[in-house]
């Protein structure tokens, strides 16, 4: 077994013992990092991108 493949079986085996919750917590910690480095301006424009209906949303409970 090569390192590739090594690596590719060792996290293979840590996702399988990891509960929905354990890897949803593990993937939201990631996108929060990720996220958290863009600008406002960027942050709106991947939002709007993805879910424009949440800028709406935001906005309209803003302004209420």
């Amino acid at each position: 077994m090569n390192r590739q493949e090594l690596l590719e079986a060792y996290i293979d085996r840590i996702l399988e013992n990891m509960s929905t919750k354990d890897l949803m917590r593990m993937v939201g910690d990631q996108l929060e990092e990720s996220f958290s480095s863009l600008s406002d301006e960027e942050l709106i424009a991947e939002v709007e991108e993805y879910y424009p209906d949440m800028l709406t949303y935001t906005i309209y409970k803003t302004d209420s």
